[in-house]
């Protein structure tokens, strides 16, 4: 799979088709004050027992297939939409970056979702657009639905941290689906000369020519923007046979419409 373009400054508006958006701004000096309330040691953002990929506190159980990979399509067209109208650089990682790879659309058997943004595009949301709510409709759902953008009140820790390395949660409040997104800032140089590095609170560490300039593509149907040695990267995380096996957790890809398909329920397949 190869970028359509590459970004070297600006990023063009985004909107999705039949998408109307509100919004509630939180004043800059209240929205610090909660954010900076809760202790170091919470772990702010939960999972769902019965599926990690769902928050607990709007869902009680995960959706059926054909639904959640539609859910997942719009969850994900809707955040990539508001986020550029926002004026923020986001960029798909970890397995919704293999998703692309594999024919621009998110892998149909999970509902994980992972989005990548500077610190400083963190900082700015934190200030502005904490717990804001935005309003979609579109065409399988006419009367419209609605998303919370919720950033992690630990987001200003640098630690490497297990329980609060998310940084913020674009969430549907109907469904309980959500989009992680995590921060990356530069690390202070172990050497001088050393190559300038990225890492976030996961513990990844990039090389920032590995992550900038970014590339523009589309995904789910919408401008989107990758890192730019994009194969380097998904090499490193999952390996080789991640790029190339056509057979996957029950599903076979299909190249004639460079989608995943589902497998009969007898077919198991290894995992990507």
């Amino acid at each position: 799979m190869k970028p359509t373009s590459i970004l070297t400054s600006s990023l063009l508006a985004v909107s999705v088709s039949a998408a109307a958006i509100t919004n509630t701004i939180p004043p800059r000096q209240d929205s610090q004050q909660s954010l900076s309330s809760i202790s170091a040691e919470h772990e702010y953002f939960k999972q769902a027992s019965f599926n990690p990929q769902y928050d607990p506190r709007f869902a009680s159980e995960p959706l059926p297939y054909a639904q959640q990979k539609a859910a997942m399509q719009v969850l994900i067209q809707t955040c990539l939409s508001t986020l550029a109208d926002l004026g923020i650089e986001a960029w798909l990682m970890h397995n919704t970056l293999l998703g692309w790879w594999w024919g621009q659309h998110n892998l149909p058997w999970t509902a994980e979702a992972d989005l990548q943004i500077a610190a400083h595009s963190l900082s700015f949301l934190a200030a502005y657009y904490n717990m804001s709510m935005f309003f979609y409709k579109y065409p399988d759902v006419p009367e419209g639905r609605h998303f919370r953008l919720e950033i992690n009140p630990h987001f200003a820790s640098t630690t490497v941290s297990t329980a609060n390395h998310v940084d913020a949660r674009w969430i549907d409040l109907q469904t309980g689906l959500y989009i992680d997104l995590a921060a990356i800032r530069y690390e202070r140089p172990s050497a001088p000369g050393a190559a300038p590095m990225l890492r976030d609170k996961s513990g990844f560490h990039y090389a920032d020519t590995d992550i900038f300039p970014l590339w523009e593509t589309t995904f789910e149907g919408v401008n989107a923007m990758i890192p730019h040695n994009f194969k380097r990267l998904l090499v490193d995380e999952f390996g080789v046979s991640a790029l190339t096996d056509t057979r996957a957790n029950s599903h076979f890809f299909r190249e004639d419409t460079m989608t995943w398909e589902h497998a009969r329920p007898e077919n198991e397949f290894s995992e990507l």
